[in-house]
This record gives structure tokens, sequence and C-alpha cells, in this order.
């Protein structure tokens, strides 16, 4: 029994150093531009045990997603749960309700940990692409219709429609700032810092809970 168990956490500690290793080549390099052979070299094995640790690339990108999303997900859930409880039978106001959805990410964004920052940068560089789509629903929706529900009740005035194509301009608004590529740094001659997320995401709420606001005023 003891044999078997430290087998297993061998295995499992050799698949985390695979995965983390992916996370930085995919990051890096993109989807395309990385290879499997790429990725062992990085995990320090050989392809053949990549391979059969996660078959093919497409396997082990699909994992290294759903791997991280999870631990989103679920803080997301307990922010609004503690939102919920706070607002009582009464609908959540707007700014705490996308300060639960965005600081999950924003926090992990700017974590130390490198493996968050390259998991965060990745998200950012497929939210809107055609090709992961499905991956990303598959990992995200459940929790972002959870959101949707209580920004209906929220906005009860605003078409449903609307409310998401709202939260997905959140997302598209979230992950463009966590790739802080120095657009604003440079438009503003340094005024702005993109590197400081927790002001940005302030001001991203803001001009957030405008939009919202206006959806419900215009239905």
């Amino acid at each position: 029994m003891a044999e078997q168990k430290q087998s297993e956490r061998k295995r499992e500690q050799k698949r985390l150093t695979i995965l983390r290793a992916a996370e930085t080549a995919f990051t890096q390099n993109g989807f395309d531009g990385t290879s499997m052979r790429e990725i062992a070299r990085e995990a320090g094995i050989t392809l053949s045990l990549a391979s059969y640790y996660f078959g093919s690339k497409q396997d082990l990108f699909e994992q290294l997603i759903e791997r991280r999303a999870g631990e989103v997900v679920a803080h997301r859930r307990d922010l609004l749960a503690q939102e919920r409880h706070a607002a009582g039978t009464g609908p959540i106001p707007l700014d705490r309700l996308i300060w639960a959805y965005i600081t999950p990410f924003i926090e992990r964004a700017q974590s130390d940990d490198t493996g968050w920052r390259n998991y965060t940068l990745l998200i950012s560089q497929i939210a809107n692409s055609p090709q992961w789509a499905e991956v990303i629903a598959r990992n995200y929706d459940e929790t972002a219709r959870i959101f949707l529900d209580e920004l209906a009740r929220t906005l009860p005035d605003a078409d449903p429609a609307e409310l998401v194509q709202g939260l997905t301009f959140v997302v598209n608004a979230m992950t463009g700032i966590t790739a802080r590529n120095r657009r604003s740094d440079l438009l503003s001659d340094g005024q702005v810092r993109s590197a400081d997320l927790t002001a940005t995401a302030q001001v991203l709420s803001r001009f957030l809970s405008g939009g919202f606001k206006e959806l419900n005023a215009q239905s």
C-alpha cells in the first residue's frame, strides 16, 4: 500500500512538472509555435514519457486550461456567495458583482506564483480565439451563467441577450488588462502603469458598471 501511494505521488509530481513546463512554453510561443518535444525538453523528460502522460499536444493543452480553471471559478462562486448573503433577498450591487467576477483572475495575474502568471497570460492570449472557444466554455461558462442570473436580478430592465454580451465585454476587458501590453502606458506618456493591475482594475470596474447601467436604462 505504501509503495502504491509513493508511486502515485511520483506520477502526480511528474504530471505537474509537465504541466508547468507546458504553461511556460505555450505562454511564450503559443499553441502552434510549441511542440511536445519542446515541452518534454523543458520538463527534463523524454518525448515518449510526455506523450504517455498526456497523449497529444491538444490533450495536454486542454488539461492545462482545466487544471487551474477550477480554482478560479471556485473563488468566483465563493465571492458571489458572500455577496448574495450580504444582499439578503435584494439584488447584489452591480459594482460588487463585477468585483466578484474579475477579482479571482486579477489576483492570480499579479501573483508571485510564476505558474499562475503564465496561466492568466495564456488565457488572455486565447480568450478571443475561436479555436479555443469550446474549451473556455467547458471550464468557465457554468459559473458565468450563475453571474448572469444575478446580473438579471440587479438589472431587471436589461435585455438578457445584452447582458450576455455585457459579460463577454467584461471578460474581454479583464483579459485585456492582464495581458499588460503597455498600450496605455505609451498612450498616456507614462501616466498609466499597466503593470499596476489593482489600480487598473478599479478603473475597469467603474467603466464596466457604467456600461451595464446604460444597458438597463436603454431597455
